[in-house]
C-alpha cells in the first residue's frame, strides 16, 4: 500500500499541511490520501501541459521554417 512504502514522506507531508492551514488536529489517513492524490493529478496536469505547450512551439518553428 503507498502510505506503507512511502510512509515517512506522508507523514512530512500532513505536518507541513498541518502546520499551513493552521488545523487544531492533523487530517486522518483517509483525507491525507485524498490530499496526495489532488497533488499527483495536480503534477500530471502540469506535466501535460508543459509537453502540449512545447508540442505547440515546436509546431510553430515548423510552420515558420516551412514559410521562410
Amino acid at each position: 500500500m503507498l502510505l506503507n512504502i512511502e510512509g515517512d514522506y506522508m507523514e512530512n507531508l500532513s505536518t507541513k499541511i498541518h502546520r499551513m492551514v493552521g488545523a487544531k488536529s492533523p487530517p486522518n489517513e483517509q483525507r491525507l490520501m485524498r490530499w496526495y492524490e489532488d497533488a499527483l493529478d495536480l503534477e500530471n496536469a502540469c506535466r501535460y501541459w508543459e509537453k502540449a505547450a512545447e508540442l505547440r512551439r515546436s509546431k510553430g518553428r515548423r510552420s515558420a521554417k516551412k514559410a521562410a
